[in-house]
């Protein structure tokens, strides 16, 4: 976090993300200052960091972070987990599965990796891989 943190002061974070969305880059910027506030500095602090509930908790008063935003850190630094998302839901609608809430949305996938023996951080990955790829036909024009 140090050297974001430098970054940020600078004024030169949508220039190393490369986005163009102002909001994204302030809600990114809001959570390196409030990483580096919490003294979370490498990756192994962020991983003890989040298995504290009030840590989480704390985190998720940050404008736009939520739990799919805690799920998907969690996954970034080796914690196993789903971080629900628009793919892991399309998926799920597809199965016939018909509730939408995150909890047990998360629950249903991370038993789902556990009875197929496989890491829950993979499982999210191929859903997510495999429902980015799946797009509807494209409308072909005959004249």
């Amino acid at each position: 976090m140090s050297a974001l943190i430098c970054l940020v002061k600078k004024g030169s974070t949508a220039h190393l993300l490369d986005w163009q969305h102002s909001t994204k880059v302030e809600r990114f910027e809001h959570l390196v200052v409030f990483l580096h506030r919490a003294k979370v500095d490498t990756t192994e602090d962020i991983r003890a960091a989040l298995k504290s509930a009030a840590f989480c908790a704390d985190l998720q008063s940050l404008n736009g972070v939520g739990p799919k935003t805690i799920d998907y850190m969690a996954c970034l630094v080796g914690i196993e987990s789903i971080a629900v998302d628009r793919h892991i839901r399309t998926f799920a609608a597809r199965a016939g599965v018909n509730n939408r809430d995150y909890e047990f949305l998360k629950n249903a996938f991370c038993f789902a990796a556990d009875l197929l023996s496989i890491s829950r951080r993979e499982f999210d990955a191929w859903v997510w891989s495999r429902e980015a790829r799946h797009q509807a036909p494209q409308l072909t024009f005959v004249f």
